[in-house]
């Protein structure tokens, strides 16, 4: 059994000597029924293609009742072992030809095509008939699912609710933005929220609203965005070395693409600060310091993924060079809440400096010197508190998330113990 931040995954092993993965979602991977209808009608819908290696779905489920009261999916087992666990025992001759091999993977799905954004079932599910739009062969496109729209991490439906915007499907830009920012709206709390025992850099409700409605405004004014960075597109949602399979003996050969709950039909340009694989991220983004043989090996892995995004996936890496952190600064705008409205804020204060810069007369955004102020103390504040947490990750030998590799588990409990009696 194995277990992520959105499923829990069983290995059956049948008497025959064949292995099947059952996967159950938990609650906090988005609503219940939409978000295994649509797994299940993606991966079916991406498997017509031999070229990607998905699993085969052989049964599913989501009503919740006897014998099983859970949704959940079965399928095929993929030969093969993570790439992360091969990763560190190649050379960079291997990582760039495992880089290729995932860069052409990514093309199969970007050359696919379709007239709307949202997320895709079968045509033949119950869904309000405003709800669904038709393609060819069984399908169509539907709500949107997973965490974008849909408040399902911990604590959010309670606390925001899942009412008062849009969930899809959308046949245009100007939809889809309206809704995205109804979305990020939706995640701050009421008014009257007590915010006296946050620290500072979380911000007060009304910061929060002032930022959320500034990004907001900030992406509308460019209304001349090319339509090629708008075209609807899949990707796979998270590609990370975790979630790619590839042979035991030859590292390079990819044998299975997991994890694809979650996917859905969006502009390209969403991609454009997400695309990159964590194993194809240039060393600039690398936040601990690096030997320089590492940091060639990874320059090699970002320049060899970059080629094909700008020869293949032309929309996506446009969006990504002409449009800085625009897109990025956006898509942030729905989690204001989650991690405080001190860092977001630095980034917009920089990209509009940037935007005056280039395009003179855009939205921009200028604080007041007294503004400017407060932001500068909220800054130290956070960036104190991100430096405690890095160093607390470090010392504990688990990742931001706090997962533990399992052969680190005991060490990692007992220095977590030596922790709580320090500080607490």
């Amino acid at each position: 059994m194995k277990e992520g931040n959105n499923n829990k995954a069983f290995i059956f092993i049948l008497a025959n000597g064949h292995e099947l993965v059952a996967r159950m979602p938990f609650p906090t991977a988005g609503p219940r029924k939409l978000i295994t209808r649509s797994e299940v009608a993606t991966v079916k819908y991406l498997g017509g293609n031999p070229s990607l290696p998905v699993r085969k779905v052989l049964a599913w489920k989501v009503e919740w009742n006897d014998p099983i009261p859970a949704e959940y999916i079965i399928m095929e087992r993929k030969p093969g072992v993570s790439l992360f666990s091969k990763w560190g025992h190649m050379t960079t001759e291997q990582h760039v030809q495992a880089i290729r091999k995932v860069a052409q993977l990514c093309k199969e799905t970007y050359n696919l095509q379709f007239p709307a954004y949202g997320s895709l079932y079968f045509s033949d599910m119950v869904l309000e008939e405003g709800d669904k739009i038709h393609l060819r062969n069984g399908y169509c496109i539907g709500p949107r699912v997973g965490q974008d729209f849909w408040n399902s991490s911990a604590g959010e439906a309670a606390l925001f609710g899942n009412t008062g915007f849009d969930h899809g499907p959308w046949r245009d830009m100007d939809s889809y933005k309206q809704a995205f920012s109804a979305s990020a709206f939706s995640r701050i709390p009421p008014i009257e929220y007590d915010c006296s025992k946050l620290p500072s850099f979380q911000g007060t409700i009304e910061e929060h609203y002032t930022l959320v409605g500034q990004l907001s405004a900030l992406f509308s004014e460019y209304t001349t965005f090319p339509q090629d960075i708008l075209r609807p597109t899949v990707m796979h949602p998270y590609l990370s070395a975790r979630n790619i399979l590839v042979s035991e003996s030859d590292p390079t050969v990819i044998t299975g693409l997991l994890d694809w709950h979650s996917t859905a039909i969006e502009p390209a340009l969403r991609y454009a600060s997400t695309m990159n694989p964590e194993i194809a991220r240039g060393p600039e983004l690398c936040i601990v310091e690096i030997h320089e043989q590492s940091r060639a090996d990874m320059q090699a892995c970002f320049n060899e993924f970059n080629a094909y995004l700008c020869r293949d996936m032309p929309a996506i890496h446009e969006a990504a060079t002409a449009f800085g952190e625009l897109p990025h600064l956006f898509y942030l705008s729905r989690l204001t809440w989650r991690g405080g409205v001190t860092m977001i804020r630095e980034n917009l204060i920089k990209l509009c400096h940037e935007i005056g810069v280039m395009r003179p007369g855009v939205f921009a955004y200028y604080p007041s010197r007294e503004e400017r102020d407060k932001h500068a103390q909220q800054m130290q504040d956070h960036i104190l508190a991100t430096g405690v947490k890095e160093k607390v990750v470090g010392a504990i030998l688990c990742d931001a998330d706090g997962h533990v590799k399992m052969p680190l588990w005991e060490p990692t409990v007992e220095i977590y113990r030596q922790l709580h009696v320090q500080w607490i």
